[in-house]
């Protein structure tokens, strides 16, 4: 089984503040190198949290990856190792995402 890749992208809204991921490529890899793409946000975390990295370790990115899909996981701003305001879903935390898909 591989282990998942990290992603560290600068927030585009602030490049002094950066997103973590985490990616799982699928274990059937397609000849044109595109997949069906998931991507996995956490829930509210207690201080210090793990962020996206809870999928890795409860078998997600693992259980999609094998079903064929690029399986990503985004630690939210103020969770994991991403900086920035917890915003809970909120425009920072979405244009936080977008960078992370614009990157894969």
């Amino acid at each position: 089984m591989l282990q998942a890749e990290t992603l560290i992208v600068p927030h585009p809204d602030d490049s002094s503040k950066i997103v973590e991921a985490f990616f799982k490529k699928p274990s059937r890899p397609k000849r044109n190198g595109s997949w069906p793409t998931i991507i996995f946000l956490h829930g509210y975390q207690s201080h210090p949290s793990a962020g996206g990295r809870d999928f890795i370790d409860w078998g997600v990115l693992d259980k999609f990856a094998n079903r064929g899909y690029l399986a990503v996981a985004v630690s939210q701003p103020g969770f994991g190792n991403s900086s920035g305001p917890r915003d809970f879903c909120g425009p920072f935390t979405q244009r936080g995402v977008l960078s992370v898909i614009s990157k894969l």
